[in-house]
């Protein structure tokens, strides 16, 4: 068991949330950043009371069953009695008592947003001390760096962030809204238009299966419906039964290059990228294009760095870039918090 002194560590994303110590190197609890409240009338099957609501492990096991109520949207916290409940589960489901503790938390998205993150620790859960640290520099602290670009791309969007000593850059920040949810609905809007028809929400996680199973990114692309060299392949449904996945598998993600094929008028991911860096000082540049890191589950799809390396040498002839392999793309933020903590 750690001991008493080891500092809490929570980073809270837009996907899941993830809670430990910082003497041990991965959490204790990762789990879904959303509760489920029971649909009219499902009460009696669900045994339990229309009050109820689902968090964790219970959550996962009534998927289907029960309206599911985010906390997080387009990256930005809303719900703070949800965020309350989701936490105070995890540190019961830890057997911890959190009083006089102290936590190391991943910061949001605004001031406005980690004033009110701060007074909650503080007043709310009684610890001692709490520091709120940035997501892109913890990504970068986790794989020993603290300068390079991070291309973080979560359940809600995709942010880019040009960091420099351990500092981010003002002004360095680019936003992408396409995340992981939206990749997940446009592959079922794919595999509806090739006859395959999932029922949303209800199958929304074989859909969100297939897409981290199956999808990839293409080397290169003339345009978005380019057929792949890659054969189709076959995923096993809950039944038994199973459903060929063909261009959906590389269709999908290339609207992080492409957000015009989502309807939105903004660049595409490489384009952001280079445009974040070239905002910067040009003394910092060529150490920042030499330290690209990829974080967030969409940076798991097979072939996204090689694909950003080539889109970015088109952009920026004749200046060597490097795209960071790491071996945890989910993790990277909460290890970076873990590594500050235990400094």
């Amino acid at each position: 068991m750690p001991a008493p002194t080891d500092h809490l560590i929570v980073d809270f994303g837009s996907d899941t949330c993830k809670v430990g110590f910082s003497a041990i190197p991965t959490p204790t609890i990762v789990c879904r950043s959303e509760i489920g409240v029971p649909m009219s009338g499902m009460e009696p099957l669900l045994g339990f009371p229309k009050q109820h609501s689902f968090v964790g492990a219970e959550l996962e096991k009534v998927m289907g069953l029960v309206r599911v109520n985010e906390c997080i949207t387009d990256g930005m916290l809303v719900n703070w009695d949800i965020y309350e409940e989701i936490l105070a589960h995890c540190f019961k489901s830890m057997k911890v008592s959190v009083k006089e503790k102290f936590l190391c938390h991943a910061s949001l998205s605004n001031e406005c947003n980690n004033r009110i993150l701060k007074d909650i620790l503080l007043e709310t859960f009684q610890l001692q001390g709490v520091h709120l640290a940035d997501p892109s520099v913890m990504a970068l602290l986790a794989n020993n760096k603290t300068s390079g670009v991070v291309c973080s791309s979560g359940a809600s969007n995709t942010s880019i962030n040009c960091v420099i000593n351990g500092e981010v850059i003002r002004g360095s920040e680019r936003t992408l809204n396409i995340g992981g949810k939206r990749l997940t609905n446009r592959l079922n809007h794919l595999m509806a238009e090739q006859g395959s028809y999932f029922d949303f929400p209800l199958e929304e996680s074989i859909v969100s299966a297939i897409k981290e199973k199956l999808c990839f990114v293409q080397s290169n692309v003339a345009s978005p419906t380019t057929k792949s060299e890659e054969p189709a392949e076959y995923f096993e449904l809950p039944d038994g039964k199973f459903v060929r996945v063909d261009t959906e598998r590389n269709q999908c993600p290339e609207a992080l290059f492409r957000p015009d094929l989502e309807e939105i008028e903004c660049m595409g991911l490489h384009k952001q990228v280079r445009d974040s860096v070239l905002s910067c000082d040009e003394e910092f540049q060529q150490n920042l294009l030499s330290n690209i890191l990829l974080t967030g589950g969409n940076s798991c799809f097979p072939g996204l760095p090689e694909r950003l390396s080539s889109e970015l040498d088109d952009l920026l002839p004749d200046v060597p870039k490097n795209v960071l392999t790491q071996i945890d793309k989910i993790l990277s933020t909460w290890q970076g918090c873990s590594m500050l903590a235990a400094r």
